[in-house]
């Protein structure tokens, strides 16, 4: 084997190894995260400088439908990439900490946390083309090639990517159907929901002696939205500057988990835009 292509396969395979590390965030801690993530930069780097002559390809030849499906998944692969570095960047407090970078923090979250997702199943999805796996799956061939000279890491890590890539998918079409399945109920049901935020104990409506309330009342809010509704009290209790002791009983009791679940199985949306008739 050529030095310049035992040296891209190190890379690819460093690479793929860096990636999982990185996915495995709670095991290692912000510091470690970091600094991985800056070596995936690094990496990221020298992959594309050793693979140059793609970018030289781009503007031979001719473009048919696979080409071009198979560009536009390099492409998603290529942001994807880009995200996860710069929201890394912006998020940094050990290895990038040194910039002057000031705001962005909740933007460069959500940017991180899509990314995160996106480049396995993307990864996956260009495992699954490059491999040709159509060809077998449609019996356009009789015979199965294999490259006997692969490192069998990257066959397991491909294959790895490519279950990920259709469990991801899967579970956005799942969750997809049911919010559809969901709105079209919500449409012909249109049931009110009202919460009324007055006298807020600590305490559950249903101990018989609650504690007293230690913060003012809010007021009354409504929604055909059941989820949405209550994030928005959710809200309003954590931007109340004397809601502190009912925000610490929700969080000691991972009451926010209630909310993620019931959009998880399509109740409804946390999202909303709150309109004040006063």
């Amino acid at each position: 084997m050529k030095l310049k292509a035992a040296v891209k396969m190190a890379v690819d395979i460093l690479m793929t190894g860096v990636l999982l590390f990185l996915m495995g965030y709670q095991f290692w801690g912000d510091a470690a995260h970091e600094w991985a993530g800056a070596g995936m930069f690094v990496l990221f780097i020298l992959h594309h400088i050793l693979n140059r002559g793609w970018y030289r390809a781009l503007l031979k030849g001719k473009y048919s439908p696979a080409r071009i499906f198979q560009l536009a998944i390099d492409l998603l692969l290529l942001l994807n990439m880009i995200g996860q570095m710069i929201s890394g960047i912006i998020l940094s407090r050990h290895v990038f900490a040194f910039l002057p970078i000031s705001g962005g923090m909740s933007f460069a979250r959500l940017l991180h946390m899509l990314a995160a997702g996106a480049v396995i199943a993307v990864y996956g999805l260009f495992a699954f083309v490059s491999r040709d796996l159509l060809t077998y799956m449609f019996l356009r061939t009789q015979f199965v090639f294999m490259d006997f000279s692969e490192p069998a890491i990257l066959f397991y890590l491909d294959y790895l990517a490519m279950m990920g890539f259709f469990i991801f998918a899967a579970h956005y079409l799942s969750k997809g159907l049911k919010r559809s399945g969901t709105g079209r109920k919500k449409q012909s049901a249109r049931i009110l929901d009202i919460n009324v935020m007055n006298r807020l104990s600590v305490d559950c409506d249903c101990d018989g002696s609650p504690a007293e309330p230690d913060m003012h009342d809010i007021g009354i809010l409504a929604s055909y939205d059941p989820v949405a509704l209550d994030q928005a009290c959710i809200d309003l209790v954590y931007a109340a500057e004397d809601g502190a002791s009912l925000v610490e009983r929700i969080e000691s009791r991972n009451g926010l988990h209630t909310l993620e679940h019931a959009e998880a199985i399509g109740l409804g949306s946390r999202t909303y835009e709150l309109v004040s008739i006063d």
